[in-house]
């Protein structure tokens, strides 16, 4: 029969080596959970330069003048010039983004 002292020797290396399991468990555990919570870092977005309407407004007449160049600078087409100036824009702005 083992005596008294080798009994309670032996529970308390039982007792103390089971805890340090579970704490061991829970420690691996813990950093998954936490990364999981954590929100993704966000991607740094590239500003857009603001375009002001004066700033269209320049590069629509300056298109225009273009395509009336193109056509010989013929009279009464000015009010065409400028609606395919101005699609020309827009088209060329939403590209950009």
């Amino acid at each position: 029969m083992p005596s008294p002292a080798k009994k309670s020797a032996t529970a308390s290396t039982k007792s103390a080596v089971k805890p340090a399991e579970s704490t061991s468990v829970a420690k691996s555990a813990a950093p998954a959970k936490l990364a999981a919570a954590k929100p993704a870092a966000a991607k740094p977005v590239a500003a857009k330069p603001i375009l002001s309407p004066a700033e269209r407004m320049k590069m629509i007449a300056e298109a225009a003048y273009y395509l009336a160049q193109k056509r010989g600078f013929s009279d009464g087409n000015e009010l065409l010039d400028w609606a395919a100036a101005e699609k020309q824009v827009d088209a060329l702005l939403s590209k950009r983004g």
